[in-house]
């Protein structure tokens, strides 16, 4: 109910402030995404699943100084397994909504928001972009051809206010305050956050780093009821970084940490694989391709929407040729080749023997794009070549295939 009236508000406010104007600019993207895969069903026989997941990204500038930014996504269950005749259930969900004010203070922009969602989050090159303009810097490791909170290495929905400042030179400042829901030991409770950031855009290198507290409010202590106690700190960083830019040989970086506690009891910070993601990337150039190795240890929630990744620590190698201006039709290509162990993260290497131990897996992942109907089509095939020795496998449950369609308009 709450968030209902949240919603309704924003639209209130986007009626009558758009009924002030003669003009009102909009602009977006919209897409999706098919998958499909083999799996051993309960006859012991190969079957396929077909799921689906689409999405719509708007930007509605109301004046020259205040504007909405909305963004919906939606994912089906099997529709394979569903007739003609059938609905197939889905799960919708706001990925933002959110109201944002300019102002020009002497050599200062200030912005001010109000938002619901996952709003410039960290793990991410949404603020980067969003504040200076520049074109995505993420990894393609991580690419879901999908919106913007499909690439979220730290997906953190949440409800607040913000402030941002940028300065002259390409440097930006935000302070954040907001409210989300987190659920331990089967209870649903509330956090109070507070976010500090600090971002540049330089010529050779690009920064995003955030950091955060967030305090659980629980209304009961040791079976007594109280107003508010907080016991526990969850501590929320990220840093994106780019040493380089794209188009020299480079170095990116994405790392941080989702909601680790820190507990007076303890009175240390609780690093586990489920709050730390780490994703190192040499890049190298040459007249005919590109090469990215990477390193990466990610949450298991971050790797549920990923095409490429399905085990949360490993190494890729990619080779792609994405030099798309000298060709009408746009057409790129690339191979993901990624060794990887179920069930680590970077947090095993203190424990190498686990890691030696774990099942390894080893992903063949050819991918293609072109330009279709003003709009970017991509496919992508994953081989999982590992499971032609796996005697708990067959080779056919290790086959995926996707493919994603993205429009600007």
């Amino acid at each position: 109910m709450k968030k209902t009236k949240l919603i309704a508000a924003f639209l209130t406010l986007f009626t009558l402030s758009s009924s002030l104007q003669a003009q009102v600019f909009f602009s977006g993207a919209a897409g999706g995404r098919l998958n499909s895969g083999l799996y051993k069903n309960s006859e012991d026989k190969s079957a396929a699943d077909l799921t689906a997941n689409v999405f719509f990204q708007s930007q509605t500038g109301i004046t020259d100084n205040i504007w909405i930014h909305a963004d919906f996504s939606m994912e089906t269950t099997d529709i394979a397994n569903s007739t003609l005749f059938n609905k197939t259930p889905a799960f919708f969900q706001f990925d933002e909504l959110s109201i944002t004010y300019k102002a020009r203070l002497d050599k200062l922009t200030n912005y001010l928001g109000a938002y619901m969602g996952a709003f410039d989050v960290a793990g991410s090159d949404i603020f980067l972009r969003r504040q200076f303009g520049l074109k995505n810097i993420s990894s393609k490791l991580t690419d879901d051809w999908l919106g913007n909170s499909g690439k979220l290495l730290y997906p953190h929905f949440g409800a607040g206010l913000s402030e941002t400042v940028q300065f002259p030179g390409n440097q930006a400042a935000a302070v954040y305050l907001y409210v989300n829901k987190e659920t331990a030991d089967f209870t649903d409770f509330m956090v109070l956050n507070g976010d500090l950031r600090y971002a540049c855009a330089f010529e050779y290198i690009t920064a995003d780093f955030s950091l955060g507290f967030g305090g659980p409010l629980k209304e009961t202590y040791k079976a007594n009821d109280v107003f508010v106690v907080i016991n526990t700190l969850y501590l929320h960083t990220g840093l994106t970084m780019l040493i380089g830019n794209s188009y020299t040989q480079s170095v990116f970086l994405q790392t941080g940490l989702s909601n680790a506690e820190y507990s007076k009891k303890t009175k240390k910070i609780a690093v586990t694989n489920k709050n730390l993601y780490f994703l190192l990337e040499p890049r190298f150039k040459t007249d005919f391709m590109n090469i990215h190795l990477s390193l990466f240890s990610l949450t298991p929630k971050a790797c549920d929407n990923m095409f490429f990744i399905d085990d949360t620590f490993g190494f890729a190698v990619n080779i792609f040729d994405d030099r798309t201006e000298s060709r009408n039709n746009g057409l790129k290509w690339g191979v993901n080749t990624i060794f990887s162990f179920e069930n680590c993260s970077l947090v095993d290497i203190k424990t190498p023997d686990y890691i030696k131990n774990a099942q390894k897996n080893l992903t063949v992942n050819p991918y293609a794009g072109l330009r279709v109907f003003g709009g970017e089509l991509n496919a992508g095939l994953r081989m999982n070549l590992s499971y032609l020795i796996q005697k708990e496998h067959q080779f056919y449950e290790g086959l995926k295939f996707n493919v994603g369609y993205r429009a600007e308009f």
